[in-house]
């Protein structure tokens, strides 16, 4: 099993470097396609909400954003260059949400980065949390820290035995399958039932009919927030990559997995794959 077409989406900030050499490691571990996206928003009309702006500003803002997406593209094209991986390049005008949306459902996954400074119009940073619960395809996010131009191969699953960490854990198996090392963590608070204890065992069961060489854990907690026994969890064994299930709130677009809120992706570490 193998991922065959990749998407990364950029921008032209240092973080996105980042982002594409991990999309680049990911592409020639498994030999697949890798597309590459570098969202252009589309000029605001003459006239919104009441509001008329010059044609100069216009013009002005215009030349901006032809500016950024050429940068993006020079710069991402050159580090594609010099590290000898083929790209297709993406591009349309447009809301980048609604751009990058559409062409992540033609790919087995898409890369992204979790932060950064895009000058392209919308940050990546705002993109992604909409993105993420409308592409129907599974997400991994880079952390702007950075990360290994590598594949991983120590990687954390999020367990509770929920749809959603179902469904993150199978869009995940390419990558599992190819991991030295995989650990399905349930965390539970103290007091709490076992069912997504249970549920793990059948899960590693299931996952080793598949080659994969699971390890299943569970975490009590107490007066510690999910997501940060998972991080934390994630630093001392030294995960180079977390798969969860994201669970949305689509009035506020918040994100959580059971008890574990946003605070994943705004802390991590380490890549993040997400599937809702």
């Amino acid at each position: 099993m193998a991922l065959k077409d990749l998407l990364v989406v950029v921008d032209d900030s240092d973080a996105s470097e980042v982002t594409f050499d991990f999309a680049a490691a990911l592409a020639a571990d498994h030999g697949a396609h890798l597309a590459v996206l570098c969202p252009v928003p589309s000029l605001p009309p003459a006239m919104t909400m009441g509001i008329e702006y010059s044609t100069d500003w216009l013009l002005s803002i215009g030349e901006r954003i032809r500016a950024s997406a050429e940068a993006c593209r020079a710069r991402i094209g050159a580090r594609a260059e010099s590290r000898g991986v083929p790209i297709e390049w993406r591009s349309e005008e447009g809301d980048p949400v609604r751009v990058a949306t559409e062409f992540s459902r033609y790919v087995d996954l898409t890369v992204m980065t979790q932060g950064g400074s895009g000058r392209a119009g919308e940050d990546i940073r705002e993109l992604s949390d909409y993105f993420i619960l409308d592409t129907g395809r599974p997400v991994v996010q880079v952390p702007f820290i950075g990360a290994p131009a590598s594949p991983p191969r120590r990687v954390v699953v999020g367990w509770d035995g929920s749809r959603s960490a179902t469904r993150a854990l199978h869009d995940a198996l390419p990558l599992l399958t190819r991991a030295d090392h995989v650990e399905l963590l349930s965390i539970r608070e103290a007091g709490h039932d076992d069912t997504g204890d249970v549920s793990a065992i059948d899960i590693s069961a299931h996952l080793a009919r598949h080659d994969v060489n699971v390890e299943t854990r569970v975490l009590v907690t107490e007066d510690i927030e999910p997501a940060d026994s998972l991080l934390s969890h994630v630093s001392s064994t030294g995960a180079d990559l977390v798969v969860i299930g994201a669970y949305g709130h689509s009035r506020l677009r918040e994100l959580v997995l059971g008890g574990m809120t946003r605070g994943i992706l705004r802390q991590m570490t380490v890549p993040v794959l997400l599937s809702y």
